[in-house]
């Protein structure tokens, strides 16, 4: 079954990145995984990663953003500067922090391609996605068709913005990461086009028992042919079922600032008029 494994290149970041969630004093917290699907660092993930950092009466609590491998022991943060979430599916995109290299060309992502046409029944499927590695043993993944793709280890200085306005100065801080990027094989079982339920999953769902586990939230699932038909949203304990939001979710949410062959100023465009100028990979647009 082909996976897609995107290497870090000397002026890309890998298609599939950790989402962390950076506290008012800098420290990142591992929260989900998301993947681009623009070269110019618009990426997907669930809303509810998203949402990670909004408490209870609505304030930030903390930025959200990125973490770039970018050369064997570097990284660079791409903060999360504008993002449009579904009104009910368990999906958002949001555009990140642009960067150069020192020779003054921007770092360009390496975007997954979609797929919106119907799937199989009993589909195989995989998933890519970062784990914080204390949370799932070997042992644990030897017994559920979990196998290691790389252990992503590095002791690395990076410059994280200050969540707080009040104080914008870029703030560097040596950070320890001891995350994993792992991958799933499973099997569709199930498809809910109009949602499993009116409460937990009422939009369009994928159900399989694709083992996913804390960190998946958000990480592109393929299909056999390598492209992403859908991403990690929730699991039921103790049971070989997991569920995926499906990705033609996506076709109406809004990018800001787009450019265009014709357009005489950046506008605003869904998902679905960038895959018809070709600036978004979706097979079935």
């Amino acid at each position: 079954m082909p996976i897609i494994i995107v290497e870090t290149a000397e002026e890309a970041f890998n298609s599939i990145v950790p989402i962390v969630k950076v506290s008012l004093a800098g420290n990142p917290t591992l929260i989900g995984t998301g993947f681009f699907i623009t070269t110019t660092g618009v990426i997907v993930t669930a809303k509810h990663v998203i949402l990670d950092n909004i408490n209870g009466d609505g304030r930030d609590i903390g930025g959200i953003g990125v973490l770039c491998p970018y050369g064997p022991a570097a990284g660079v943060y791409r903060s999360l500067k504008r993002s449009h979430w579904h009104p009910t599916a368990d999906i958002a995109i949001s555009e990140t922090a642009q960067y150069q290299t020192a020779a003054g060309k921007p770092l360009l992502a390496q975007p997954l391609a979609l797929s919106v046409l119907p799937q199989l029944p009993d589909e195989p499927i995989s998933s890519q996605f970062f784990h914080a590695s204390a949370l799932v043993p070997d042992k644990t993944i030897e017994n559920e068709k979990f196998n290691p793709l790389r252990e992503w280890r590095l002791s690395l200085e990076i410059g994280f913005l200050s969540a707080a306005p009040s104080t914008p100065e870029t703030n560097s801080h040596i950070v320890n990461l001891s995350w994993s990027s792992r991958i799933t094989r499973g099997n569709l079982t199930r498809y809910y086009p109009s949602g499993r339920d009116t409460v937990m999953l009422p939009f369009a769902v994928f159900e399989s028992n694709l083992p996913i586990y804390a960190g998946a939230s958000g990480g592109p699932v393929f299909n056999s042919s390598g492209q992403v038909i859908a991403l990690n949203c929730s699991r039921i304990e103790g049971a070989d079922v997991s569920y995926h939001t499906d990705i033609t979710n996506i076709l109406e949410l809004i990018v800001e600032n787009t450019c265009a062959e014709g357009d005489s100023a950046p506008r605003s465009r869904s998902i679905r008029e960038l895959a018809e100028k070709r600036f978004v990979s979706i097979a079935g647009i």
